[in-house]
This record gives structure tokens, C-alpha cells and sequence, in this order.
């Protein structure tokens, strides 16, 4: 019995240390098998192949437009196990961060196009603070047109409707596309000549080098320079309303040339003489008739307009 007893522990001790040796060869494998995988360089996550084509493993499959691709470095370092890599950290957003540089950015929309397309355009002037001109052209003029009769502002003594040369001048400030000015104005008609002088304000529109523009203006107008066929004493003067509208060419940043049209609303009156001024009138200038000087003891008024094309320079500062 002691001999049968003897026999079986030392099978069960053989048996035993089997199981330790072979545990132990196991733990040593597995601490092998992990130090190997840590000295492997970290690789891109693979897509599986489509159906159909074989996929090598280990192998990272390369993109369908034919260019091959650069791993990108692993942000972890070497940190992995069981060839599991961790996600890549998340950026302020909860979004998760790239792992290089961002490639093939989306080309940009129409609108930044067309934006870009301007700019390239653009005359580059800039903002423009103050501004003078002058300008020159032809003037069509009626001092009666609304109101029929053309002896009532004259008595009969000059034509009320003419046309020739005008010229002009104007000086001002800008703020962006409002311009505010005062603007002076002669025009030439035989046998006198109309003045006018007054502020006006104007609207610009810049596109490139042109620049479309609407003002209004009015002020004072008076007649002058008719004391050789009307006596000094007689005096036709008034107001005027002014719509003009042009357009402006920039050679340069601070030199324009363009043109204008305009159209002047006029309202004039003649103050009427004393007997003894419609005397003395007559006394100097014998072709004054009864009816004529009894016109002069009256006071007139005219209702008219003036037509105007001219031509423009201008400095911009």
C-alpha cells in the first residue's frame, strides 16, 4: 500500500510540473510576441478591398486615383496593442483632429470669383475727399416757355429764347458716393447773357473707372450784359432749378473727363419802372414805343428752361 501510494503522488508531481513548464514557455511567447509589436511602426488603419479583389494583409490599399499615399505620423507615438490603435484626439469642437496637413481644398464658389474678378477691374482710386471741375458746351435757352407771352418779361425790346456757348465750374467735398458743392454757370446768347451760381448735391456710383452720376442743384440766376438795347434800369433776375446727369472716365486716380446733360427750371421777373424811369429810358433810347414804356411801368415775369450738353474735366484729391 505504501509503495502504491508512493508511485501515484510522484505521477502527480510529474504532471504538475508539465503544467508549469509549459505555462511558463507560454507567458514567455506572449512577453515575445508583445515587445515585437511595439517595435513595429505605427500604420494607417486598412479599408477592406471591394468585392471581388484580393487585399494583401499588412497591406494598406492604395487610393483608386493611381497616386500613392504618405502614412502619416501617429500622434500616440507607439502606443498600441494587439495592432489596435488608438483614436486620433479630438479637437475643440468634438471633432477628431487631422492627422497632417489638409490636402485638395474644395476650389472656391462663384461669388468669390466674381468678387475677385472685380477687384482685378477696379481702377483702384480709392476714397476721394474733394473735388473741382470745369466744363464747357452748347446751351439752348427760353425765359418764356411756360408762360406764352414773350413781351411781358422783355416789353418787347429783346428775343426771349436763344442758344450758344456755356461754361462752368464747381468745386465741392465727397463723402463716398454723396458729393456736395457750389456750382457757377454763364451762358452766351445774343443779346445777353445768362448767369446762374448755387449748391447742389450729387449721387456717384463707382464702377471701375466709370462713374455714373445724378445731381440737383438751383440757386440764383440773373440776365446781364443787354444795357445796349435794354436801359440800365430795367433788371430781369430770379432762380433756378437744375437735374443733371452724367457720367465720369478715370485715366488716372485723380483726373476724370466725361460729360453731362442738364435741364435748368427758370423763374425770372422785371421789376416795374416809375414813370419817370420809363421818362428817362425813353430819353436815352429812342426806340422805345408808348406800348413799350407802358410794359416797362408793369412788372413781368417768365417761366422758362435751358437745355445743356457739355463736356467735363475734374480733379479729385
Amino acid at each position: 500500500m505504501k509503495a502504491t501510494q508512493a508511485a501515484r503522488d510522484m505521477r502527480v508531481e510529474r504532471a504538475v510540473t508539465r503544467i508549469m513548464a509549459a505555462a511558463a514557455t507560454a507567458l514567455a511567447f506572449a512577453a515575445f510576441a508583445t515587445e515585437t509589436r511595439a517595435q513595429q511602426p505605427w500604420q494607417p488603419p486598412t479599408q477592406p478591398a471591394p468585392p471581388g479583389q484580393f487585399q494583401p494583409q499588412g497591406q494598406p490599399q492604395t487610393p483608386t486615383t493611381g497616386q500613392p499615399t504618405t502614412p502619416q505620423p501617429n500622434p500616440w507615438g507607439n502606443m498600441g496593442s494587439g495592432g489596435v490603435a488608438p483614436p486620433p484626439p479630438l479637437q475643440g469642437n468634438g471633432q477628431p483632429q487631422p492627422l497632417g496637413p489638409q490636402q485638395n481644398q474644395p476650389p472656391p464658389n462663384g461669388f468669390q470669383q466674381d468678387l475677385d474678378r472685380s477687384k482685378d477691374k477696379d481702377s483702384g482710386r480709392g476714397l476721394s475727399w474733394f473735388w473741382v471741375d470745369a466744363y464747357g458746351g452748347f446751351e439752348h435757352a427760353g425765359l418764356q416757355t411756360f408762360n406764352g407771352s414773350s413781351k411781358e418779361l422783355s416789353s418787347g425790346l429783346v428775343r426771349t429764347t436763344g442758344s450758344g456757348g456755356v461754361v462752368g465750374a464747381g468745386i465741392g467735398a465727397q463723402f463716398f458716393f454723396v458729393t456736395l458743392g457750389l456750382r457757377g454757370r454763364m451762358g452766351f446768347f445774343s443779346p445777353w447773357q445768362l448767369g446762374r451760381i448755387g449748391p447742389e448735391v450729387g449721387f456717384r456710383f463707382q464702377l471701375g473707372p466709370f462713374e455714373p452720376h445724378f445731381d440737383l442743384g438751383g440757386g440764383y440766376a440773373a440776365l446781364a450784359n443787354f444795357d445796349a438795347v435794354v436801359p440800365s434800369q430795367v433788371a430781369i433776375r430770379g432762380g433756378y432749378g437744375r437735374l443733371n446727369a452724367g457720367f465720369d472716365y478715370y485715366p488716372v486716380k485723380v483726373l476724370s473727363i466725361g460729360g453731362e446733360a442738364s435741364f435748368d427750371f427758370l423763374g425770372l421777373s422785371r421789376p416795374a419802372l416809375t414813370a419817370a424811369e420809363v421818362t428817362q429810358a425813353r430819353s436815352k433810347n429812342h426806340s422805345i414805343t408808348d406800348a413799350q414804356g407802358a410794359l416797362l411801368s408793369s412788372k413781368g415775369t417768365g417761366y422758362g428752361a435751358t437745355f445743356a450738353l457739355v463736356a467735363v474735366i475734374g480733379v479729385h484729391l
